[in-house]
C-alpha cells in the first residue's frame, strides 16, 4: 500500500512542478500551438501503449519478453509517426541516411 502513496505523491509533485513551469513561461509560448503540434506524438504513444499492452498479455515475465516489448514499442511508435507524416521523424531519418552515405 505504501507504493500507491508514493506513486500518488510523485504524480502530485510532478504536476505541481509542471504547473509552476507553465505559469512562468506562459508569455513565452503559445500553448495551443504546442498542444496542436503534439497530437501526432500523443496518437503514436497511444498506439504504442495498446500494442505493448496486448503483446505483454501473451508473454511471460522475463528479460527477453521485456526486450521484445521495448523493440515492438519503438517500432510501433516510429511507424505511427511515419504514417502520420511527422516532419521531425522524416528529418531524423534523412540525417541518419546522410550519415550512412558519408561512411
Amino acid at each position: 500500500m505504501e507504493e500507491c502513496g508514493a506513486s500518488i505523491g510523485t504524480v502530485i509533485a510532478e504536476l505541481t512542478v509542471t504547473f509552476i513551469q507553465i505559469y512562468f513561461v506562459r508569455n513565452d509560448f503559445n500553448f495551443k500551438e504546442v498542444i496542436k503540434s503534439g497530437k501526432n506524438y500523443l496518437f503514436a504513444s497511444i498506439i504504442m501503449f495498446i500494442g505493448c499492452l496486448l503483446i505483454g498479455k501473451f508473454l511471460d515475465t522475463s528479460l527477453i519478453s521485456l526486450f521484445v516489448i521495448v523493440v515492438l514499442g519503438v517500432a510501433l511508435y516510429g511507424i505511427s509517426l511515419i504514417i502520420l507524416k511527422d516532419d521531425f521523424i522524416f528529418e531524423v531519418l534523412n540525417k541518419v541516411k546522410n550519415k550512412i552515405k558519408q561512411n
